[in-house]
């Protein structure tokens, strides 16, 4: 079993945007918005698909990749 978090909020994604290239192209980014809506979303939204996969209702779910990614990665 995998657990796939995308646009998650985290110390990277608040730090990164510091560091991107001055020739960054940003209709890249305007092109996930619609995806991520308002931005990204806080890690606690990671931290319940663990606690559910470790607790006995996560008991049969195997072999399979869980997205936690609002959509960004269809």
């Amino acid at each position: 079993m995998c657990v796939a978090p995308g646009s998650i909020r985290s110390g990277i994604t608040e730090t990164t945007i510091q560091h991107l290239p001055e020739d960054v192209d940003w209709q890249l980014f305007g092109k996930l918005q619609p995806a991520i809506g308002e931005g990204f979303a806080p890690p606690e939204s990671v931290t319940g698909v663990i606690a559910m996969l470790a607790s006995e209702d996560g008991s049969f779910i195997t072999g399979t990749e869980i997205r936690v990614d609002g959509g960004t990665h269809q």
